[in-house]
C-alpha cells in the first residue's frame, strides 16, 4: 500500500513539506483547526483549493466527520507540523501508530503542543 499522508497544519511554514508531498503524490489531504482561521490558515485553505487538495477541519467535538474525510482521502499516515491543537487518542489511533509530530523547536524548552498518546 502506498503511503498517503494527512498533513495536520495551521502554518504556511508547512508549505515546502506540503509541496514536496504533493509532487510525490503522497499527500492525501490537509487538516486545519476548525474555527481558528488565522490569516495564515486562510492562505493554506486557498492554496489547498488552488492545488485541488482535499481539505479537512479538526474539531474534537466532531471527530467522526474527520474520520469520514480521512477514509475518503485514503490517508494512512498522519503528520502534525505546526498544528494548533492537541490530537485525541482516537485520532492518533486512527493511523495505527503511524502518526508523527514534526517539531522544529529545541526540546524541551520549546516543546509546543504534545500528542495525546495513551494518557
Amino acid at each position: 500500500m502506498r503511503c498517503k499522508l494527512a498533513l495536520f497544519t495551521d502554518s504556511m511554514l508547512a508549505v515546502p513539506l506540503l509541496q514536496n508531498l504533493f509532487n510525490q503524490n503522497r499527500l492525501a489531504c490537509i487538516v486545519v483547526t476548525e474555527n481558528q482561521y488565522s490569516p495564515e490558515t486562510a492562505q493554506l485553505i486557498q492554496l489547498a483549493k488552488q492545488m485541488n487538495i482535499p481539505l479537512l477541519s479538526y474539531d474534537s467535538a466532531q471527530e467522526s466527520q474527520l474520520f469520514l474525510g480521512l477514509d475518503e482521502s485514503q490517508a494512512n499516515i498522519g503528520v502534525a507540523f505546526y498544528f494548533n491543537r492537541k490530537l485525541s487518542d482516537a485520532v492518533v489511533n486512527y493511523f495505527s501508530e503511524q502518526m508523527f509530530n514534526l517539531h522544529p523547536g529545541t526540546l524541551p524548552q520549546y516543546r509546543g503542543r504534545t500528542l495525546s498518546i495513551g494518557n
